[in-house]
């Protein structure tokens, strides 16, 4: 009786330490973790962010060395960066721990020939190293080259985009206009516009169409540029000559037609997708003040 007693007290104590988990099983990470790494780079690998990319694909091998897809992404990632050895590398390893090490077999102790020798087995064929993956060099080289004009373009989306139409507000427009935009590079364009005004004269309302052209210059290949250019407006109609107070025109020999050069100075930023937005003031001369600034905005999209 007192043993049994005493196995029953003994088991009481034993049961918080059997019932408690391992700490290794509370710890483990789980594939979907890797998983949700994965997601995350592939995420960074379309925009092109490979460095954000590669930390995502490496997390997710390191919960899930068998994860194929992160390491094809790893790979690719590596290749565009031009590290090739890196490449090859995560390529051959089953794991980021890298391949275990080939260990050559212990020699056997050969039998002294004779009657009763026991056969020699057949020799054992140590294990076999892992392939060398092959890179095409010239696709490598061709791929970062695409990953380098790819951030170019990021960075200047106007590399890519040879049109643009909008709308503009002041300046040659006078009022409010509509321009398009030609552009065979980002270093410059040639921009044409149309707009309108209305002024009341001798008790009547008077209107004169405004066509413009330009030729701009956008100097640096960011996102945000200075523009400097120059170009001409025409008026037209029967409210034209009330910018005579303004602006100096050259002769026309028509009463209703004003045609006046300027110069111009601004600044514009290209948005990422497809919008942009320029600020400058046109430089026109003037009867009175010699020069006349006349400020502008205009809004447009790329194509």
């Amino acid at each position: 009786m007192l043993a049994r007693i005493l196995l029953l007290f003994g088991l009481l104590l034993a049961m918080p330490v059997l019932s408690a988990a391992p700490a290794w099983a509370q710890s483990t990470p789980t594939r979907a973790e890797a998983e949700e790494l994965f997601l995350l780079g592939y995420g960074h690998f379309k925009e092109l962010r490979l460095p954000e990319a590669r930390a995502a694909f490496e997390g997710a091998l390191r919960l899930d060395p068998d994860h194929q897809q992160a390491r094809s992404y790893l790979i690719e990632c590596l290749v565009l960066d031009g590290d090739l050895e890196a490449a090859r590398a995560v390529a051959v390893a089953p794991s980021e721990a890298g391949p275990e090490p080939v260990t050559e077999p212990e020699p056997q102790p050969i039998p002294e020939p004779g009657p009763l020798a026991v056969p020699l087995s057949e020799p054992v064929e140590p294990p076999r190293q892992a392939a060398v993956v092959q890179i095409d060099e010239h696709a490598v080289r061709a791929a970062a080259r695409a990953a380098r004009e790819a951030k170019k373009e990021r960075r200047n989306p106007r590399r890519g985009e040879h049109f643009g139409i909008g709308l503009g507000l002041g300046g040659p427009a006078a009022t409010v206009g509509l321009f398009a935009e030609v552009r065979p590079g980002w270093l410059g364009s040639g921009v044409f516009g149309i707009g309108s005004f209305l002024v009341a004269r001798d008790d009547r309302i008077q209107a004169a169409a405004a066509v413009s052209a330009e030729l701009q210059l956008s100097p640096v290949p960011w996102r945000l540029t200075p523009l400097l250019g120059v170009g001409v407006v025409g008026f037209a109609g029967p409210g034209a000559s009330a910018i005579d107070a303004a602006l100096a025109s050259p002769g026309t020999g028509r009463s209703n037609v004003r045609v006046v050069p300027y110069g111009l100075l601004g600044a514009r930023y290209d948005f990422r997708k497809t919008l942009w937005l320029s600020v400058c003031v046109r430089l026109a001369p003037s009867p009175s003040l010699v020069v006349m600034p006349i400020p502008g905005a205009r809004l447009g999209l790329r194509f």
